[in-house]
């Protein structure tokens, strides 16, 4: 976590543009950095490692959320000091009164964000809550990804979904010698191997429909769409680029290219971000 805030701050020297968000992230950084997250928080029996290598050839995760027990109690911890952070952003006067005092409340939606339910992204749902909920509960997930990550084969995985939670991603990175895709899930934050020329959101493989399209000055960066289901995903080249990456950061000082993105008619998968109230900053 401490080298997450140092990249960060080196990022809001080089993107002055990007200042007030990058401060706001690096407040919620530093919010995460606090919480512990203790190996009884997550409880979960995994199948035997015959029965493992067989769920990922059929294309199905490591774990089933419904059967991860988890302690929610450092995400409810959370989601009260990020409350305080957001407080200059929070248009709903009953917001904190309803989540941060009425715990109920708080346990069901934190449950609803970590079972990725639908409802959550209806265009009613109030999206500061939600976007509030992902980020406490981030440490988490970044725990049950480190925890469970090493019984992942990723030579039996080529699907665009996370093979640790089944997560969609929400951010690529090209790296290395060979030029390698790998996607970054928006749930658990792990990252594994993908095929370039296919859409992680559909499967196309259509070179035709498949392209891309760098912003203006941006080569490190650039936007794959796909014209079969209209998504697109940002793409880190970090072969262009001489600091490390990280790819939540990444997202965040990014957001230009969603811009760009939503402009040409392409639409954003499921991800943190997909609930920022942009219009604040």
């Amino acid at each position: 976590m401490n080298t997450h805030i140092e990249h960060l701050n080196k990022v809001i020297e080089k993107k002055p543009a990007y200042k007030e968000l990058l401060n706001l992230y690096l407040k919620i950084l530093e919010e995460q950095k606090k919480i512990e997250i203790e190996n009884k928080d997550i409880s979960y029996e995994l199948e035997s490692v015959e029965i493992i290598k067989q769920k990922m050839r059929q294309g199905l995760p490591l774990l089933d959320r419904k059967r991860i027990e988890v302690n929610f109690e450092p995400a409810k911890v959370l989601f009260r000091q990020l409350v305080e952070i957001f407080k200059e952003k929070i248009e709903n006067t009953n917001f904190q009164e309803i989540y941060s005092t009425q715990d109920g409340k708080l346990d069901e939606l934190l449950k609803k964000i970590f079972l990725d339910k639908e409802e959550i992204y209806a265009p009613t749902e109030d999206r500061l809550p939600v976007l509030i909920g992902k980020l406490s509960l981030q440490p988490l997930t970044r725990a049950i990804a480190g925890k469970f990550k090493s019984s992942v084969d990723q030579k039996l995985w080529q699907n665009g979904y996370c093979p640790i939670c089944g997560g969609k991603p929400d951010i690529a990175e090209i790296k290395g010698e060979e030029g390698k895709k790998y996607l970054h899930c928006s749930f658990c934050g792990y990252e594994w191997l993908y095929k370039r020329l296919t859409c992680p959101y559909c499967g196309n493989t259509d070179h035709q429909t498949l392209s891309y399209f760098y912003a203006e000055n941006e080569e490190s960066y650039r936007i794959d769409t796909c014209e079969k289901c209209k998504h697109y995903i940002k793409t880190v080249d970090s072969r262009k680029l001489t600091e490390p990456v990280n790819l939540d950061i990444e997202d965040w000082c990014t957001i230009h290219l969603d811009f760009i993105a939503a402009g040409k008619g392409y639409q954003k998968e499921k991800s943190t971000l997909f609930f920022t109230p942009l219009e604040s900053f």
